[in-house]
């Protein structure tokens, strides 16, 4: 008899969840049928982009001028309006940008990480535990 008071409660946490699951495949299916060639997209990894071409999977993103990358359209956090951009991107700034002076302080060509190689007249040092003997 106990089951009794019990079996609403399970009937109203079961209509729940599939009424949660269909709103979101629902949410899902309408931002993926938004995907269109030319919109701006954020990803859910906060990346943004815009379309270049639409799939039936998958969406190839310019994130910048030349810089194309395919995701899956799962990927695709949100289709995002010009108010929910902080920054703007043309490709006249690029150019501004790459043919600019260096400013004062700065240097000229990129600092290189490589580290020279050994010429051979160095000793290697010795171990802590050979130096104690």
């Amino acid at each position: 008899m106990q089951w009794l008071v019990w079996l609403p409660l399970i009937a109203l946490l079961i209509f729940w969840f599939v009424s949660s699951n269909r709103r979101r495949t629902a949410e899902q299916k309408q931002r993926e049928e938004g995907l269109q060639p030319g919109r701006r997209v954020m990803l859910t990894s906060g990346i943004f982009g815009t379309i270049r071409a639409v799939g039936e999977r998958q969406v190839v993103i310019e994130l910048a001028p030349g810089m194309d990358v395919t995701v899956v359209k799962q990927a695709v956090a949100k289709v995002v309006t010009d108010a929910e951009e902080e920054f703007e991107y043309s490709d006249d700034e690029a150019s501004a940008v790459d043919g600019a002076e260096p400013a004062a302080g700065e240097p000229s060509e990129p600092a290189s990480d490589v580290q020279a190689e050994p010429t051979g007249d160095e000793t290697p040092a010795a171990p802590d535990d050979a130096k104690k003997k």
